[in-house]
């Protein structure tokens, strides 16, 4: 793959190389190329796990982060703990990314694909968040929009989803979770990207921990009077 011309500011070789025209850091090394490849994963798998419903309306590219972890437990006791689960127990915030607050206008009891509801943040911004797919046990997805902090500036929206594939006899699983961003343009596409790649992959690896603890842990119940012998 050819270099990006130099001339071209960051925020369009950065754009050009996500779309796979050219490379923004001059010659690549042997990492760059590895790192373009994986930045190349196309879209094509993200869709198809997604029934092709979920990819945007333009062809813009998209910004991920994918994180996952193992959990001793079955799919079905992690998905149960994860999909339902009150946000605020998982996003408790990361740097400067803010922290879950509350719901509000919730429809359903977030297992119907369909039911929407509004995720209120830490720093008083909230946004959008509809349930895509629910397949108990196995996975489920969601879009976010109609963000009012300062990530409107930056996305149009996102779409995730979650996968909780079985290990150890369907005693244990690997769970995974994908982020993926929608900038809002060109010039957005930098600052987004290092958003995806940096402040926020961190704040899904801190939300990941959480349920792992969470789920692993088993509750103790309280200690009862000492009996004398």
């Amino acid at each position: 793959m050819q270099p990006c011309a130099p001339q071209a500011v960051l925020a369009h070789s950065v754009f050009a190389w996500e779309r796979g025209d050219c490379w923004p850091f001059g010659k690549q090394s042997v990492v760059e190329k590895g790192i373009y490849r994986f930045r190349r994963a196309p879209y094509i798998g993200w869709t198809a796990r997604e029934g092709g419903t979920n990819a945007p309306d333009s062809p813009m590219t998209t910004f991920s982060a994918t994180v996952q972890t193992h959990i001793k437990a079955s799919p079905a006791l992690a998905f149960q703990h994860i999909a339902p689960i009150d946000p605020r127990a998982l996003f408790t915030g990361y740097g400067p990314l803010p922290a879950v607050t509350g719901t509000r206008d919730q429809t359903g009891a977030w297992d119907t694909p369909g039911q929407t509801r509004t995720v209120a943040l830490s720093d008083g911004s909230v946004a959008e968040e509809r349930l895509k797919h629910y397949h108990p046990a196995q996975y489920f997805s969601y879009t976010v929009s109609g963000f009012t902090g300062a990530l409107r500036w930056l996305a149009t929206g996102a779409n995730g989803a979650w996968w909780f594939d079985p290990q150890a006899g369907g005693t244990q699983t690997t769970v995974r979770w994908r982020h993926a961003f929608h900038p809002r343009s060109k010039w957005a596409a930098p600052v987004l990207w290092l958003l995806a790649n940096v402040l926020w992959r961190g704040y899904m690896r801190k939300a990941l921990r959480l349920a792992k603890m969470q789920i692993e842990t088993p509750l103790r119940a309280p200690a009862g009077p000492a009996i004398s012998t």
